[in-house]
């Protein structure tokens, strides 16, 4: 039976191709991909270590997409080819906030925090 169906499909010059965009798909994607980093997942690629010893964990292809400042890294500097990558010129809390924007585009700026996270954006 499963095999007549492509035949049946190919052979039927009846049907219409129909345009089909699922609206939540992409925020899905990238649901699932934010909660792998909280759980040290094997698809997680990178992990960002502040001076702090805090560690940030990602996809460098996310992190590479979303940045100039990641796809330079990623791509031709020596930490290429690292796991972990020192990010010391950042504050953990901030570091965090800023992949967590890249993750979910959505970021909370408070007096507190903004002299520090627009520069480092």
């Amino acid at each position: 039976m499963m095999e007549s169906i492509p035949k049946l499909v190919l052979k039927s010059k009846k049907c219409k191709p129909e345009y089909f965009k699922n609206s939540s798909h992409k925020d899905r994607v990238f649901e699932v991909l934010q909660s792998s980093r909280n759980q040290d997942d094997i698809f997680c690629d990178i992990k960002l270590q502040t001076d702090d010893g805090t560690i940030v964990f990602g996809h460098k292809i996310i992190l590479a997409s979303a940045t100039p400042y990641f796809k330079a890294m990623f791509s031709s500097f020596s930490e290429s080819n690292k796991d972990i990558v020192n990010i010391g010129e950042l504050d953990s809390i901030i570091l965090q906030l800023l992949i967590d924007y890249i993750y979910t585009g959505e970021i909370m700026i408070t007096q507190e925090n903004v002299q520090v996270v627009l520069p480092a954006a």
